[in-house]
């Protein structure tokens, strides 16, 4: 993946050349380019300055990303709660803070084990 923040840069692969500009993200696997799309690239670099930003992201998603900075899964039990859409800006320096912030902005409980998060 690639985010590009400011100015214009131009990716070349097997697949052929495409130019991103400031906002935008691009997906690619194995040489070839992918998805490209739009997206806040000040929100999606805030882990550089010790945050994160969700604006209205299923929660299934954000577990995802909350998986990169924790040891172990999150799981998120339920379709409807996986599908919740959230909001909110939070502190990476306190990482059990943060999942129970997450936990009751959703109105779930959260549930910790070894290596295992489980909103539910």
């Amino acid at each position: 993946m690639l985010t590009v923040v400011a100015g214009v840069v131009e990716l070349s692969a097997i697949a052929g050349t495409m130019a991103l500009a400031a906002n935008q993200r691009l997906l690619f696997n194995k040489g070839m380019l992918g998805l490209r799309e739009n997206l806040d690239a000040d929100a999606a670099t805030a882990w550089t300055r010790g945050k994160l930003i969700f604006n209205h992201q299923p929660l299934q998603d954000i577990a995802l990303e909350l998986e990169r900075y924790l040891r172990g899964r999150v799981v998120i039990v339920g379709d409807r709660l996986q599908q919740l859409r959230l909001s909110g800006v939070f502190a990476l320096d306190d990482l059990p803070a943060l999942l129970r912030a997450v936990a009751a902005l959703a109105g779930a409980e959260l549930v910790n084990l070894p290596l295992l998060h489980v909103i539910r």
